[in-house]
């Protein structure tokens, strides 16, 4: 809210009893933001920056204890609470180092891009006790996707330049196995959006382009150019290699999508 007479702004969190009708706890941080609950309810967290460094805090519901899990970390970009509540994914991005020559010699043609040097790698980190652990590295920026619903598995992506068909990049879908920290690639695509687990922990439901799984998700005459950003959703089976194009008699493209392990059902935002 702005400060009554003043052109001054402030915030806070705070977690309510709708029902009662009443803040069950509240606290005022600065640039604090990103709130999420862990899956079993008893922890809350929030990422709190200051200049190029952010923290990550937790609250503990049961002890009302608040701490961070993660102090002052550069470059700190977001997190993914694991269904078990004892784990946190988060990322980072290691910036390039400035080069003051005036010349940029590029290495390919995504480097054309202001950011493409910059790096940016998936972590694990305990809670509450904070041991932390690197999980990604190299050439290659990573992406964090879902975890299985039994908490075992992450999925993640990477961009790799690729010149021998549109869009000139594929996407590398890669699993990893957060008991043993063993990966393993899936699939290379064209368009994909995003991939998450089925509520059994063994499909996956698939978001992108119609032209993926050999153009399973077309819904066009033969001679018509079908949109690549006409996303659609798939549900695949990578053990079988069985695929249901779920959206393909849905016109509205597809933005976003959540298979609910409550109830089972698949919610997703459409324009």
């Amino acid at each position: 809210r702005y400060v009554p007479g003043s052109s001054d702004s402030e915030r806070w969190i705070e977690i309510r009893d709708v029902p009662r009708g009443r803040v069950v706890a509240s606290w005022r941080q600065a640039s604090a933001g990103s709130v999420a609950w862990s899956s079993d309810g008893r922890y809350v967290s929030w990422l709190a920056k200051g200049g190029d460094e952010t923290s990550l805090y937790v609250l503990d519901r049961e002890t009302g204890r608040r701490f961070p899990v993660l102090d002052e970390v550069k470059n700190l970009g977001g997190s993914l609470w694991s269904p078990n509540s004892r784990v946190i994914v988060y990322w980072t991005t290691e910036e390039a180092e400035e080069d003051d020559r005036g010349v940029k010699r590029l290495e390919s043609l995504m480097d054309r891009w202001a950011s493409f040097r910059d790096k940016q790698f998936l972590h694990l980190v305990t809670v509450p006790d904070g041991v932390t652990r690197r999980l990604t590295a190299g050439e290659i920026s990573t992406t964090a996707g879902s975890f299985s619903p039994d908490g075992r598995r992450l999925l993640f992506q990477r961009s790799v330049e690729d010149l021998s068909a549109r869009p000139y990049m594929r996407t590398e879908l890669w699993e990893i196995d957060l008991t043993t920290f063993e990966t393993e690639k899936i699939r290379d695509w064209r368009f994909l959006q995003d991939a998450s687990y089925a509520p059994d922990g063994r499909r996956l439901l698939i978001h992108g382009s119609p032209q993926e799984f050999d153009n399973a998700g077309l819904d066009v005459p033969e001679e018509v150019i079908p949109n690549s950003y006409d996303s659609q959703l798939f549900v695949w089976d990578p053990a079988s290699g069985e695929v249901d194009a779920i959206t393909r008699d849905f016109d509205p493209a597809v933005i976003d999508a959540r298979w609910n392990r409550q109830d089972g059902r698949i919610y997703l935002l459409a324009e």
